[in-house]
């Protein structure tokens, strides 16, 4: 994905004291909150999941997922404004290679918005609560060109702002989900991202001698070696080693990032089953197979992604590691860049 680390807390520093000064008192509002934390919703752009440090997201009375204005600001990578006299939010947005540029104005108590001089009608209407301004994240995100998807085990909404294909949708939705159930139900760790301004390039392994901590020895060569001795990770561990990823791991699983534009096809050389799974289409049910070895932005290797086989602690899994750069194919190769040995 085009975004950097994944697991690491969102800051947003660079709007934080812009955009959470008071409000004054607001009118009634038409739309009102029926969900707020009895179950934690999520918001995971390009397979990344986002952290909200203050104001989490809610479902308003027209069962819509609002979020603080900030998430625009920082996931979708847009200037936002708060204009008090006209109680709007304002919200631009230059063209990029992920989506549109974009022209958006919400207004309070409305369900009217103006987006590129168009005025449109949603069925709902920002909300004002705990002091913040929320807005619906299927519009803003529709509104800007992305495409959004819930997905109902993992009580997510899925943001793709890069045109993925449904497939590899489904795959990016699988493993996420995976990873959401398997924290809720295992852990007290909530896994966090920062968003930050991509970068189109990178350098594969830069050190010229073995790197060892106590999760991973690293080996340059043509291709590097990588060993992970996961049975050290405990319930969650961060790995800040690569160049290329930001990486989470448990005694269990692994969840790379890419903190480039590239694409990365990961192959387990020892257990086929490994490169395929079965997961659950949304929102039809149907369950669908999903090919895991093909050029991805993010990646895991967890239980919970319908392999034929289970990942057990006392495992070694081998996996040949692919440059496939920034517009892979579903079919691309790549080159090889790294023997990775994931130790469980």
């Amino acid at each position: 994905m085009k975004n950097n680390k994944r697991t690491t807390k969102v800051l947003f520093l660079l709007v934080l004291m812009l955009l959470s000064c008071l409000l004054p008192a607001m009118a009634e509002q038409n739309i009102q909150v029926i969900q707020t934390g009895d179950k934690k919703i999520w918001v995971v752009v390009d397979g990344n999941i986002v952290t909200f440090p203050d104001q989490q997201p809610v479902v308003d009375s027209a069962n819509r997922i609002q979020v603080p204005i900030r998430f625009p600001a920082e996931a979708l990578k847009s200037k936002v404004s708060w204009l008090q006299a006209a109680q709007q939010v304002h919200i631009t947005k230059a063209a990029d290679e992920m989506l549109q540029a974009a022209d958006i104005t919400f207004t309070l108590n409305t369900p009217e918005v103006m987006v590129n001089g168009e005025q449109k009608t949603m069925d709902t209407e920002p909300l004002v609560l705990t002091e913040r301004v929320l807005v619906p994240v299927r519009y803003i995100s529709e509104y800007m060109g992305a495409t959004v998807r819930w997905h109902v085990g993992a009580n997510a909404a899925f943001v793709f702002t890069y045109g993925q294909t449904a497939e590899e949708q489904d795959a990016i939705m699988a493993e996420v989900a995976a990873e959401i159930l398997n924290t809720t139900n295992t852990t007290t760790v909530q896994p966090t991202t920062t968003v930050t301004t991509p970068v189109t390039t990178t350098t594969p392994v830069t050190t010229t001698t073995t790197t060892t901590s106590d999760l991973v020895t690293i080996t340059p060569g043509n291709p590097a070696t990588a060993v992970f001795a996961l049975s050290r990770a405990g319930d969650y561990r961060q790995i800040k080693s690569f160049s290329e990823w930001a990486i989470s791991v448990t005694s269990l699983s692994a969840r790379f990032e890419t903190k480039t534009g590239k694409t990365y096809r990961f192959v387990c050389t020892n257990y086929p089953e490994l490169n395929s799974g079965v997961t659950t289409q949304y929102p039809s049910g149907t369950l669908i197979a999903v090919r895991m070895d093909t050029p991805k932005r993010s990646f895991s290797v967890s239980n919970g992604l319908g392999y034929a086989i289970q990942l057990t602690s006392g495992m070694t899994l081998e996996y040949d590691v692919y440059d496939c750069g920034e517009n892979a194919g579903i079919n691309t190769q790549g080159t090889l860049i790294y023997h990775m040995t994931f130790q469980l």
